[in-house]
């Protein structure tokens, strides 16, 4: 399309048929020596190497001869979302300044990306084992079946649901929270810029393309031979299924979430 619309400099990456459009086709790097995280083969050629995404827009800007000023993203939020994230706080019995821990369960209907409702019940259950800190769970707007199978058996006591909550109320919870803790989704992006430390569970993503900065962010990962295979559909059945978001999770989410809040 831009070659097309008779774009003068056309910059990107030089990955297949799309280099015979470019101007400037820049070589990525590609990994070397052992296989890449998580990838139980090495496959027919190395493959491309895993960056932040902020990283590469750098590297292309800069093959443009454009400079990108660095440092983390930074919001703040809004008064209407203080506001909004005040009365949640109070309809769920907690004050103004308690600590408290939030935790995004929301995502895309059978989503590979979105956290299986029983692998986050064995992390609320390990986490309160250790901590008598308050939870309280959200989504977004349109993800309430991931919150409303969860809500199906009963949940630890002192996890609670806030519901689903539109962008600025999110904010106002994550900008109160002592600790957040989500799956490698929009949310996780929008802690970091609002400086309040997160962990994050990995499924089929690979940690190294996410990289963030700005906030503390520690990363739960299970390794298994057919990931990171950033698909938003599990191909695999039986045992297999999604066996990158098992329960075993569990006990590095509560560990990794005690850390933060100490």
């Amino acid at each position: 399309m831009a070659a097309r619309a008779r774009v003068p400099r056309r910059v990107s990456w030089a990955r297949g048929a799309k280099s015979l459009f470019l101007t400037d086709a820049v070589t990525p790097a590609r990994e070397l020596g052992q296989p890449a995280l998580g990838r139980g083969v090495t496959g027919s050629s190395p493959r491309y190497l895993a960056r932040p995404f902020d990283v590469s827009v750098r590297e292309l800007a800069s093959a443009a001869g454009l400079e990108i000023a660095t440092g983390a993203p930074s919001l703040s939020v809004s008064a209407a979302g203080h506001q909004e994230a005040m009365k949640l706080l109070k309809a769920s019995e907690i004050e103004e300044g308690a600590a408290f821990v939030l935790a995004a369960v929301g995502g895309r209907t059978s989503s590979a990306k979105a956290i299986p409702a029983a692998t986050m019940r064995a992390c609320l259950e390990a986490f309160r084992r250790e901590s008598s800190l308050p939870v309280l769970l959200t989504c977004g707007p349109g993800e309430e079946r991931c919150l409303s199978a969860l809500l199906e058996e009963d949940l630890p006591e002192g996890v609670r649901s806030v519901g689903a909550t539109e962008l600025e109320a999110l904010s106002g919870l994550i900008g109160q929270a002592s600790a957040f803790l989500t799956s490698d989704s929009g949310p996780r992006h929008l802690a970091a810029a609002l400086g309040r430390p997160s962990v994050v569970l990995h499924g089929p993503t690979d940690p190294r393309h996410s990289g963030l900065r700005g906030a503390p962010v520690k990363v739960s990962r299970t390794e298994v031979s057919c990931g990171p295979c950033h698909k938003e559909r599990c191909p695999l059945s039986g045992e297999d299924h999604m066996a990158c978001f098992d329960e075993s999770h569990s006990a590095s989410v509560a560990a990794m979430l005690c850390e933060l809040l100490n």
